[in-house]
């Protein structure tokens, strides 16, 4: 009773579900059938991705039926074997489901989906891949002041790391959380307790599963790229006004938050223990990195879910098939053992931007990194482009997240979706590791509002040009910090107030408050400055619904409330 998800290996990533409980004996008869018009009687099983854990199923079929000797080889290309971190994401947050690359799908119908396929259950990381991995799967802030996550904190301590604590998480065991209305993607999904065991059983199975004598195995592993080893989880407060209450004008609320963690030992979706978790059969690793920028940008970058386009892949499963390889001279970006780390040279960039903001990068040559330029108005899928060679393009809870490499400068730019304030952190990662990082942290925008930044490494990167009204002139040049200023966000919240246009009474009084801050500010008057928020966001919610629309209040309020939690953390 195993639902069979297979890959076709097609170069757009695209996928075939099966779900009929008879799959498995139409795949052994195919099998015999393939075997009896095989030259020497038997067959080789490529398999990509889930496609490794059915063939394991089906040689466990063939073992029962007395037809192990049919099957020669089984060559495991990018398998989960143990599962991955990333399906978490998709079973919890309705976000990055394994196979529908360049996408970006609305969240909630994803998550409904998943929910109730027993195949997303089965690439959730299994028992032993918390023997094989040690990072924890889950963490969770530990802060006094975020009480919404004081239950995990309690239940599971800092972190997730067996299988009994994420088992118990998935079906939110550790009591007060209630299974969320399907638009809220933002807490953790209670998932079907029926499918939850169902997987129990069918991981137990492949945790232990063992190589049969007669068939050789090899793994190959696609290495070098971000991929998500942990989600971490924190507590976020908003204000706003009107909407979801009738009783409040204005509100604040908790809400959870999470973000990812990235190691460089995987393919962008797959942990490398995980794709190589038989340890008595052979192991292969792809460079991937090396291969993406091999001809810079005359090749399409290549991961996961078309690892078999590398043709150093296909070159090695030939090699395999026909039992030629040569481990002194395997393919080009082929190892037998795993690369160790980059090379100095070969640095990365990680961007993170909180919105709300579309975030795109260019080359010197323009390619581009980010979500389609021209998108279908019709669909609600958007189309992601990842031209520059190794980059990526993720949109994780609120969150934008993209990486490049080193080899060239780039543009990063990012336009407003809405009043608000964004954070833009840069992290420079060597050898897997960060190594650097620059923020320009709760910057207030409008709806248009464009930033532009270059880059190369951060030793090189400019200031962040600020376009407040997008009509070319640049109102702000802010260099990049290594704590928070308030003092630029008030000034860039002032801007702001003048671009929204507001009835001139109203404008006045709020700028007014607004100039208080700054003068608290400029005099170092830490506690008067905080009044004087205290006193603007007073007069903003006095003002909400009247002179000032209830959803611009709310925004209003979200971003001053932002630049005071920076302040007294000062």
């Amino acid at each position: 009773d195993f639902d069979a998800l297979l890959s076709q290996g097609r170069s757009d990533g695209e996928k075939i579900y099966y779900s009929q409980t008879a799959d498995i004996p139409y795949i052994t008869e195919t099998i015999k059938n393939l075997a009896a018009t095989s030259n020497t009687g038997k067959v080789v099983i490529v398999a990509h991705s889930m496609g490794g854990l059915i063939a394991k199923k089906v040689i466990d079929k063939l073992v029962a039926q007395g037809d192990t000797d049919l099957v020669e080889q089984l060559i495991l290309v990018a398998s989960p074997q143990l599962g991955s971190p990333k399906a978490i994401l998709g079973l919890l947050h309705g976000e990055e489901v394994t196979g529908l690359k360049r996408l970006v799908i609305n969240k909630e119908e994803q998550r409904t989906l998943v929910e109730s396929m027993p195949t997303a259950y089965t690439l959730l990381p299994s028992k032993k891949y918390f023997e094989r991995v040690l990072d924890p799967v889950v963490k969770f802030s530990t802060s006094t002041t975020d009480s919404l996550l004081a239950p995990f904190v309690s239940s599971y301590g800092a972190s997730i790391d067996s299988i009994t604590e994420l088992n118990d998480f998935l079906l939110g065991k550790e009591g007060g959380r209630t299974k969320p209305s399907p638009e809220d993607t933002f807490t953790p999904n209670i998932l079907n307790e029926y499918l939850v065991q169902k997987k129990i059983m069918t991981q137990a199975e492949l945790d232990e599963w063992q190589v049969p004598p007669s068939i050789q195995i090899s793994q190959i592993a696609g290495w070098g790229l971000d991929t998500i080893r942990t989600l971490n989880y924190r507590e976020e407060e908003i204000k706003g006004c009107g909407g979801w209450t009738l009783t409040l004008k204005c509100w604040t609320k908790k809400i959870f938050w999470h973000e990812p963690d990235f190691t460089i030992d995987g393919d962008e979706t797959v942990v490398e223990p995980s794709a190589t978790a038989l340890s008595e059969a052979d192991k292969f690793y792809v460079n991937l990195p090396d291969y993406n920028n091999e001809l810079f940008s005359l090749r399409i970058n290549r991961d996961h879910s078309d690892i078999f386009e590398v043709d150093s892949v296909r070159e090695l499963i030939k090699q395999l098939v026909k039992n030629e390889v040569v481990q002194s001279n395997l393919p080009t970006h082929i190892t037998a053992t795993k690369p160790s780390s980059y090379l100095d040279e070969s640095k990365k960039l990680r961007i993170r931007a909180l919105s709300p903001v579309a975030v795109n990068i260019y080359d010197s040559v323009g390619n581009h990194t980010g979500l389609a330029l021209y998108p279908n108005a019709t669909s609600s899928v958007m189309v992601v482009d990842e031209e520059i060679p190794n980059s990526y393009y993720l949109e994780i809870g609120e969150g934008k997240y993209l990486g490049v490499g080193s080899q060239d400068t780039y543009r990063i730019e990012f336009i407003g979706q809405d009043l608000g304030s964004v954070t833009l952190a840069i992290d420079e990662v060597t050898g897997g590791n960060v190594t650097d990082s620059r923020v320009f942290k709760n910057i207030p925008i409008i709806k248009g509002t464009k930033g532009v930044l270059t880059a190369k490494t951060l030793q090189d990167m400019s200031n962040l040009s600020l376009d407040i009204e997008n009509d070319g002139v640049i109102d702000f040049s802010i260099a990049p910090q290594s704590v928070s200023s308030p003092l630029t966000s008030v000034e860039l919240l002032r801007r702001i107030v003048l671009a929204l246009k507001l009835p001139k009474g109203i404008e006045q009084g709020v700028i007014s408050k607004i100039d208080a801050v700054l003068d608290a500010l400029n005099r170092g008057n830490t506690k008067t400055a905080v009044n004087q928020i205290n006193a603007l966001t007073n007069y903003i919610e006095a003002q909400a619904g009247k002179q000032i629309p209830l959803e611009e209040s709310g925004k209003l309020l979200n971003t001053i409330e932002k630049i005071k939690r920076n302040l007294l953390s000062l």
